[in-house]
């Protein structure tokens, strides 16, 4: 099946991380996966109220030096439950490039989520549907009103991704989810109905003590293609990122450093190389609750 591997995991992923919504802070060492909220997603730490990240492309010039060119803003909202409400992108000039907007019902649950573009009109959407334990079951995404993914979502009595069911146009495909004591996903697989009982793709991730990803491997067919770590203090705190990507003809390296923290531990500036080649940077500002 020949699949964008990479915006099938992030999918994968943004399912998993809503099948049990809670309005309520996880105070446990490590959240399982069915009490994590967008906070634990992200990264963040402490009671965030909105995020802005503001990006620069590194441009060369002739005597050798770098230009900071800024390329966009994104500002996300939270509510005090720890869960994205909204957010926005503008250009440098402050412009509005995109709306994401959030729906809740009054269980907490997200039930929609949108974006539109400047002049206000949709062009793509999510709709959520959950079962009587609250826990997310069903995931359908369209762009404008067409039905592009339906992504059905079966769980444990904790509400951890067991399996998950991707329907894109007529082709479907399942996700298997091995999860660890802690309800973290340690392996998943993906299976087509056409393969029988062989993995036509697998990640396997490992986690710190804090439950943080630091190490992801994914294969497609038995071949590596794409590799994860992560390096955090003993507080938890994001230091560094490797990712690779097998590419046809090449690979692909992005290594970011976060050199930066506020007094929550959260990153306020980040520099990113692409294939040993400054690429990027983010300058982070951070709002709290009081």
């Amino acid at each position: 099946m020949r699949k964008n591997f990479i915006i099938i995991f992030i999918a994968a992923l943004a399912l998993m991380v809503g099948c049990k919504d809670k309005q309520t802070t996880d105070t446990k060492k490590v959240a399982s996966s069915a009490e994590r909220n967008s906070l634990h997603e992200n990264h963040l730490l402490g009671a965030i109220k909105s995020v802005s990240d503001t990006k620069y492309m590194v441009m060369p010039l002739e005597d050798g030096q770098d230009s900071l060119v800024c390329i966009a803003t994104n500002h996300e909202t939270y509510n005090q439950a720890g869960w994205l409400s909204g957010s926005y992108m503008t250009t440098a000039a402050g412009d509005t490039i995109f709306v994401t907007k959030i729906t809740f019902d009054d269980k907490g649950h997200v039930t929609r989520s949108e974006q539109t573009d400047a002049k206000g009109e949709v062009k793509q959407y999510y709709v959520y549907q959950y079962d009587k334990n609250g826990f997310r079951t069903q995931e359908l995404f369209y762009k404008g009103d067409t039905l592009v993914r339906k992504q059905v979502c079966e769980n444990d009595a904790a509400g951890n991704v067991e399996r998950i069911t991707v329907t894109e146009g007529k082709e479907q495909y399942y996700l298997n989810h091995t999860n660890n004591p802690n309800g973290l996903p340690v392996l998943i697989e993906w299976f087509s109905p056409q393969g029988g009982n062989e993995a036509y793709m697998q990640s396997t991730i490992e986690y710190d003590e804090h439950g943080n990803v630091i190490n992801r491997n994914m294969t497609l067919n038995k071949r590596n293609v794409e590799y994860y770590h992560a390096q955090y203090n003993t507080k938890g705190h994001l230091l560094k990122e490797l990712y690779q990507r097998s590419l046809p003809q090449q690979l692909e390296e992005i290594s970011t450093e976060y050199s930066k923290h506020d007094k929550n531990g959260n990153w306020t500036h980040q520099e990113s190389t692409r294939n040993g080649h400054r690429y990027y940077v983010i300058e982070r500002k951070i709002e709290y609750y009081h």
